[in-house]
């Protein structure tokens, strides 16, 4: 954990000080930065991840306005170490699922990573996962969106209809694929 900065503020006579915390992790050439500060003027602690520059998750926790600096200093501390450990829990169960090669909690935690935005990580357990279980079709579905997210739409495509094509509930599968999936118009070439 590396100690960021500290400004003081003047708020009326009261000297406030801001307080950083930065956290990085490098892990398969990505790098996950966590980022956890106190904003004085929202009265609230910011922790932040980002994955290679790029925020994918927040938390805000408010806190009392008539706290002293030690509790805020505390309270930085404390949802920044939450933070930072959620995310060497993900990532360290990330490689443990995909060696032990267990299909549902392959499943299972790839919906957490999609819920994280970490959509590669997700795509790569759901991608396992069909591939052990040919006719797992949620996890057909969540690779579906998966890929939407990605920017694949021609790969989302073939997984949404693997999903419909596979789910004993097809109606109810295809509209919320209908609804998920925007497959952009392919302009016609000579």
């Amino acid at each position: 954990m590396r100690g960021g900065g500290r400004k003081r503020l003047r708020q009326g006579r009261t000297v406030m000080e801001a307080f950083c915390l930065n956290s990085r992790i490098v892990e398969d050439d990505k790098e996950f930065l966590i980022q956890t500060t106190n904003d004085i003027k929202l009265g609230v602690i910011k922790a932040n991840l980002f994955v290679d520059g790029e925020l994918i998750d927040a938390s805000v926790l408010p806190h009392a306005d008539d706290i002293s600096q030690e509790e805020i200093l505390q309270l930085v501390k404390m949802a920044h170490v939450e933070k930072k450990s959620e995310m060497e829990y993900l990532l360290r169960s990330y490689k443990e699922i995909l060696e032990k090669g267990r299909p549902e909690q392959m499943f299972h935690l790839g919906t957490a990573l999609f819920c994280k935005r970490m959509y590669e990580e997700a795509r790569n357990l759901f991608r396992s996962v069909v591939k052990l279980k040919h006719d797992y079709h949620e996890a057909y579905f969540f690779l579906c969106q998966t890929e939407t997210a990605l920017g694949h739409a021609e790969d989302a495509v073939n997984a949404g209809v693997k999903a419909v094509d596979l789910s004993r509930t097809t109606r109810t599968t295809a509209t919320l694929l209908a609804r998920r999936i925007s497959m952009p118009t392919r302009a016609s070439g000579p």
